[in-house]
């Protein structure tokens, strides 16, 4: 499939409707073009979006571009914009949208242009609040007039949208980066004395949760996995280093007991402290 950027981008708005209730799909479909899906209501805690690698929990003002031959479900009762539309002007005497098959009837001669943009290549799911809503109806009201105006100033306010999203997505994006360090950094300095995730979600101010996520997704670790690295290797130095006993070792890289201490040293490193200290001992013999 081809891609473009988002600044050659020409949209063609297909359809722009809402609809109220949302169906319910039965099993995965694939689009035949982008679909936007913007959720105006969203009635209890069950609304989510299913994709083929994972589902999302769907709040109002979530805002879900879905480029083609997306494979996409839904659950949950909500009303929502639709937007219908190509990158490109390629296809547009194909004024009727397609109705997304199940995956063993989608057919790709189908595909309108099959021109994908940039930044929208793969699902994008934003949570974008009342904005949101407001552009994506007002995208619709726009289309609704159906006067040789409307093809322009859809097109024209999908872009600007697009763009928007693409920009906030971004710096969230940079955000979370800068988040991500902060965090690295609080444990390094303070990973011997944290017990809990719980501790550094107050630090932070933050959900922990969200920090869990935020450091998962930025630098492809857990809180937990960060904070007992720490710890690993504050133990590692005092055993090289110093001779205190392993109690003593433990109590001091924030271990809460010998046992446990020497059951999480032994699955990190491959060796028991005590065994940790014999080689180390071993190699500096040998280098002298």
């Amino acid at each position: 499939m081809k891609t473009v950027t988002l600044s050659s981008c020409n949209p063609f708005v297909r359809a722009a409707e809402i609809h109220a209730p949302m169906e319910t799909l039965t099993g995965l479909r694939r689009c035949y073009d982008y679909r936007v899906f913007c959720v105006f209501e969203c009635s209890g805690p069950d609304c989510f979006l299913f994709l083929q690698d994972r589902n999302e929990k769907l709040t109002r003002g979530t805002i879900m571009v879905l480029p083609p031959e997306t494979a996409y479900d839904f659950s949950g009762s909500m009303k929502v914009g639709l937007l219908n539309f190509d990158v490109t002007r390629e296809c547009e005497s194909r004024i009727k949208p397609i109705c997304p098959p199940v995956l063993e009837a989608f057919q790709p001669s189908l595909i309108f242009d099959g021109v994908t943009v940039d930044c929208f290549s793969s699902p994008f799911i934003f949570h974008g609040g009342e904005d949101v809503i407001e552009r994506v109806k007002e995208i619709i009201a726009e289309f609704s007039k159906g006067n040789r105006f409307s093809d322009s100033g859809t097109s024209g306010r999908v872009k600007v949208l697009l763009s928007d999203l693409c920009s906030k997505d971004r710096e969230i994006k940079d955000a979370e980066t800068v988040l991500a360090d902060s965090i690295l950094a609080y444990i390094r300095m303070n990973g011997t004395s944290i017990s809990s995730n719980d501790e550094i979600a107050e630090h932070f101010g933050y959900n922990k949760v969200y920090l869990g996520s935020v450091l998962k997704r930025k630098k492809k670790i857990s809180l937990h996995a960060a904070v007992l690295g720490v710890k690993i290797s504050r133990a590692q130095y005092m055993l090289e280093n110093t001779d205190e006993p392993v109690e003593a070792i433990a109590e001091k890289c924030g271990f809460s007991s010998r046992s446990y201490f020497c059951t999480t040293f032994k699955a990190a490193t491959g060796y028991t402290p005590l065994k940790f200290r014999e080689l180390v001992g071993m190699r500096q013999e040998n280098k002298q």
